[in-house]
């Protein structure tokens, strides 16, 4: 997650760190979810968005947005791109 300022009031301030939280639970059970395949000896097979995708949504329900990532699916997995091996950025944390 990459560097913020936060308004310091409450709210910002639990939100941001909400979010941090979240971010840490998804790529923790990611890796765990990485690590029990690998033990198990068993393919582990991940698509997700780029962080290059910057497009972000304008409402609850953005079809520009939801178009944008079928697009950007769509572009991988006709170049064959379509899934990783490992979590994203895993070989650098080793």
């Amino acid at each position: 997650m990459e560097w913020l300022t936060v308004e310091r009031k409450t709210l910002p301030i639990v939100l941001r760190s909400v979010g941090i939280l979240m971010n840490s639970v998804v790529h923790g059970g990611l890796y765990q979810l990485y690590l029990t395949a690998q033990r198990d000896n068993q393919n582990f097979k991940l698509a997700y968005i780029p962080e290059d995708f910057q497009m972000e949504s304008r409402e609850f329900f953005d079809m520009d947005y939801i178009n944008a990532l079928f697009n950007v699916g769509y572009e991988s997995a006709k170049s064959g791109q379509e899934w990783s091996n490992a979590p994203p950025d895993y070989e650098t944390t080793q």
